[in-house]
Parts: C-alpha cells; structure tokens; sequence
C-alpha cells in the first residue's frame, strides 16, 4: 500500500492479561480507522513478528493466554486480505516485476567499465 496505510493487529489487555483478537486499518491519507474482521479466537496473538507485502497483512508466531490458561506459543502463520477485509487461508505473491532496460543498461555499463579497469591495470603492471 505504498506506505498508505498502518496495521494495528491483536495485542493485549491490562491488568486481566488476554489476546486480542482485532485488526484496525488506519488510511494516513484521510486519518480514517476501518476495523476489520477478527480473527478466530484462537489465533488471538500478541507480540507476534508482522509484515505486509501486496494485498496481504502476516503475522507469524507469538502468544496467546487469557486469564485462565497459561501462555501458548503460536507457530501457524494467519494471513489477512487487506482488500477484501476477511482472513485467509493462503498467500499470493503479487507478480515480480521484470528489471527495467535502463537497470539492464547500468549493469552491463558497470561490468563493461570494470573489465576494462583490470585489462588496463593488467598490462599497466607488465
């Protein structure tokens, strides 16, 4: 979202310590907060590793207690699609985008530049 919007997922309650299980979106370019679908309550998480990449909130490990249990570790990774607004089951990558002719250019330019570098230093030493 090309630094358009910021994700506040899960966390904690104080002093009756239990996972959250929501997820809020705040637009920066209108200062709107959306919530949107929560998670299964088995998947509440706090301190959890986090990433966006494409359409897609990750969030991966961390724990889950609430007031009854003891802390439980989490290892399944929950996907969230951020533009249909509901969890998901799967990950897709958006396409890779191919290098551009003028970054092909450059490269080619450099290893030129470099090879001609050496063959000069080469016979510059003989």
């Amino acid at each position: 979202y090309n630094g358009t919007k910021m994700v506040v997922f899960g966390g904690e309650t104080f002093p009756l310590i239990r996972t959250l299980s929501s997820i809020y979106i705040l637009d920066l370019q209108t200062l709107v907060w959306t919530k949107g679908t929560d998670v299964h309550p088995s998947q509440n998480r706090s301190d959890m590793a986090c990433a966006v990449s494409g359409d897609y909130f990750i969030a991966w490990g961390g724990g889950y207690y609430d007031e009854t249990t003891s802390v439980r570790m989490l290892e399944m990774t929950i996907i969230y699609n951020l533009k249909t607004s509901q969890w998901v089951d799967e990950f897709i990558a958006p396409p890779r985008s191919e290098p551009s002719k003028g970054s092909n250019a450059a490269a080619i330019g450099g290893g030129v530049a470099a090879l001609a570098f050496f063959t000069f230093k080469r016979r510059k030493s003989k």
